[in-house]
């Protein structure tokens, strides 16, 4: 356990470098659209953030003959957005409102005073799936880049109660996105599924999350997470 709270931590670490990229990533997405290339820092920045992520995908273990989905139930990883957990933001009484702060367009976040800063009453997101903006804070989901019954089936069914609720509560885990494409997702694979941009982010933060839990992939996921990895 004490060996996969290290692992979580250094995995929040490195997903936050490239939540702040993906932020970078659609910026880039934008001028280039316009005429305009992406800053030769930002490339290098991806370029090494890709190197990084295809080293850590060329070590996650390949797994074909998985359990089926079946076994998996959403109760398993505790009651829906539990603030009992022992990753990064647990016990300060804010669940999703974590993400929905930290995702938030810059200084466009409105909360509820007296919460200490916590509740977020609206603001502005851009959905990292589809490059547009969210108005309204009832239209932003939250979704979990490794979809939980792909973790159940990549080897968190073997894990402990609180093991999974970390699992399913950790940050560098949650996105702010929109609610279609969130549906469209489900517990989809990247062989399955990927977004219409940011694909490169995408698989980044998929493979970080797999490394630092250290869940398996098949072989069909590792060569499509491959695939994404090479639009970096």
């Amino acid at each position: 356990m004490t060996h996969l709270r290290t692992k979580a931590a250094l995995g929040l670490a490195l997903a936050a470098l490239l939540f702040a990229g993906g932020r970078q990533l659609l910026g880039s997405f934008a001028f280039h659209s316009a005429g305009h290339p992406p800053s030769p820092s930002s490339t290098s920045q991806t370029s090494t953030a890709s190197r990084a992520s295809s080293q850590q995908l060329a070590q996650l273990i390949i797994s074909d003959g998985r359990p089926p989905v079946a076994g998996y139930i959403r109760t398993a990883y505790g009651q829906a957005w539990s603030d009992d957990v022992s990753v990064s933001g647990g016990h300060n009484g804010c669940d999703t409102n974590d993400i929905l702060r930290r995702d938030a367009v810059t200084g466009t976040a409105v909360l509820k005073a007296g919460t200490h800063d916590c509740k977020v009453l609206s603001g502005k997101w851009i959905s990292p799936y589809t490059g547009q903006p969210i108005t309204q804070r009832s239209q932003v989901q939250i979704d979990h880049i490794v979809p939980l019954a792909e973790s159940w089936r990549s080897g968190a069914y073997a894990w402990t109660a609180d093991q999974r609720r970390n699992f399913a509560n950790d940050p560098a885990e949650l996105l702010a996105v929109d609610g279609e494409s969130n549906q469209a997702k489900s517990d989809k694979a990247p062989q399955e599924w990927a977004p219409a941009i940011g694909r490169c982010r995408y698989a980044q933060r998929w493979v970080t999350v797999k490394s630092t839990y250290r869940l398996t992939v098949t072989t069909a996921e590792r060569a499509a997470l491959a695939d994404l990895l090479r639009t970096c």
